[in-house]
């Protein structure tokens, strides 16, 4: 399968055990009318995909969807996980570079104009 995204964070490569390192990243369709976040991972040697991207790049993404089933020893309670599994990364466009919260204090800071605020979007399903 594939996606076609904007990342917008990535985490750093966590060692589960000696065997398994597992690297978490998210990402959005910020073009859809309801965009989703979405988070994905990259495991083992393939948690390097992700060095070649940044925050605000568009990529598209190869994955699998993965699920499991488990049972709490307890309780013998049942229950299910996904896990959406890329193998995958390549970049599609550079983003663009975000000013940072401080920046635009500083812009904001230099004229007197007001500040436009716009209306939140009333149409969303919930």
């Amino acid at each position: 399968m594939e996606y076609k995204g904007t990342l917008i964070k990535k985490f750093d490569a966590v060692r589960i055990t000696e065997k398994f390192t597992k690297r978490e990243f998210v990402v959005t369709d910020k073009e859809d009318k309801y965009p989703q976040t979405i988070m994905m991972e990259l495991v083992n040697d393939r948690a390097k995909e992700l060095d070649a991207v940044n925050v605000g790049d568009i990529i598209n993404i190869h994955f699998q969807l993965r699920g499991r089933e488990w049972t709490k020893p307890e309780t013998k309670e049942v229950k299910y996980f996904n896990t959406i599994n890329a193998f995958k990364i390549t970049l599609v466009q550079k983003g663009e570079v975000e000013p940072t919260p401080v920046e635009e204090e500083k812009t904001e800071a230099k004229g007197n104009e007001p500040v436009l605020v716009p209306e939140p979007d009333s149409d969303l399903p919930f």
